[in-house]
């Protein structure tokens, strides 16, 4: 997926691509693999996309918001994203390795463009007030994570969480945020979609912030210290979750050979 004046007519051919693609998988397979439900009798997958159910017509490939009509109310990266995780999920167990984009298949091609998009707006709006990513990841479904000034995980699909962490930043460093996938996220979509996943987290996390902050939402600073302590919060299926290995987390705060955290 690209940008440019032509990218509407190139995410349409994206998308009839990945419609055609789909049509020749096995559903349940996909199922299996995706993590996604599939009614076999209605032909048609759910699985949930930053914490709300959609829909995919098998064999269509059409998108919508589940009890919805239709995919129009999706934008079109979104279906593509969609498609493309039906088709290419591998179903291989979580690495718990937190990796930032970089480190991805050619990741490095990509990264000016995720700074623009997604970390510089994340860093701007949550780092002077990182008391509200924790409320914020929670009208998309996610869970405190204990890295950073705050910390967030976002299920964006059911086998594919995305982590936020925000600094604050200080005298030396300006605020600042990483966005992080679990090391087999390579196995369930290409680097350049992995991309587009954490604009599209980004910008759910950026649709609540304003709202939240308006609201009077976040609860100061004894919020911000429940947040970097890895606490708080409602976990998927009840009970609280935890943070990644110690490993993972000394990396990401250490900024060592996994993860730069003053990136942004």
């Amino acid at each position: 997926m690209a940008g440019g004046g032509s990218a509407g007519h190139w995410l349409e051919d994206t998308l009839r691509v990945a419609c055609r693609t789909l049509a020749g998988t096995v559903p349940r397979d996909a199922a299996l693999r995706s993590g996604a439900d599939f009614d076999a009798e209605a032909g048609r997958f759910t699985l949930s996309f930053l914490g709300r159910p959609v829909t995919v017509a098998y064999p269509s490939g059409e998108v919508g918001a589940a009890g919805g009509p239709g995919g129009a109310e999706l934008p079109l990266v979104h279906r593509i994203l969609l498609l493309h995780y039906l088709v290419q999920a591998s179903g291989l167990p979580p690495r718990n390795r937190w990796v930032a984009l970089h480190e991805l298949p050619g990741g490095s091609f990509h990264y000016g463009g995720f700074q623009a998009r997604a970390l510089r707006p994340l860093a701007r709006f949550f780092g002077p007030r990182p008391e509200l990513l924790g409320p914020a990841a929670r009208t998309l479904g996610g869970w405190p994570l204990g890295l950073g000034h705050a910390g967030a995980v976002v299920p964006a699909l059911p086998r594919l969480a995305v982590g936020v962490v925000v600094w604050r930043g200080g005298e030396e460093f300006p605020p600042s945020c990483n966005i992080l996938y679990d090391a087999a996220a390579a196995t369930y979509l290409t680097t350049e979609d992995l991309e587009y996943l954490g604009i599209a987290v980004a910008e759910g996390l950026l649709e609540a912030g304003p709202r939240l902050l308006e609201a009077g939402a976040g609860g100061g600073p004894a919020a911000a210290q429940e947040q970097e302590e890895g606490t708080g919060g409602p976990a998927a299926g009840g009970g609280r979750r935890r943070a990644p290995p110690r490993r993972a987390g000394a990396r990401a705060r250490k900024g060592g050979a996994g993860v730069d955290p003053r990136v942004g």
